[in-house]
């Protein structure tokens, strides 16, 4: 992946090269005027990445706000947010529907054992 920084009068000109790279998935387009950045454009599969780590990162805010048990300390609490995240990265690979598939037999057996 490549950055292409651009003045915003030069978009015009350019705009079926940054449609065709944005499309493919190959750059992220900078549009600056003067110093300042005034937009930023990426591809469809970049945008759908960052809404899902903006969702599970709020997720992870109100799990976070979730009041501890009495017998757990924080440690503890921390400590099974660092095992989730790390057992997160080894289903990077699995679509949504493979996930929620996944969880729900989980919970099944979380639920059958508990």
């Amino acid at each position: 992946m490549s950055t292409i920084t651009l003045k915003t009068t030069e978009v015009p000109s350019r705009w079926p090269d940054i449609w065709a790279n944005l499309s493919i998935g190959n750059d992220e387009v900078v549009i600056t005027e003067g110093q300042q950045i005034k937009a930023v454009m990426i591809s469809q599969l970049r945008y759908c990445y960052f809404l899902e780590l903006a969702k599970r990162e709020a997720q992870r805010q109100r799990a976070l706000t979730l009041p501890l048990v009495a017998q757990e300390s924080a440690a503890i609490w921390n400590a099974g947010f660092e095992t989730l995240e790390h057992l997160s990265k080894k289903f990077t690979g699995l679509s949504d529907g493979e996930m929620d598939n996944l969880f729900g037999q989980v919970l099944v057996e979380v639920r059958r054992v508990t």
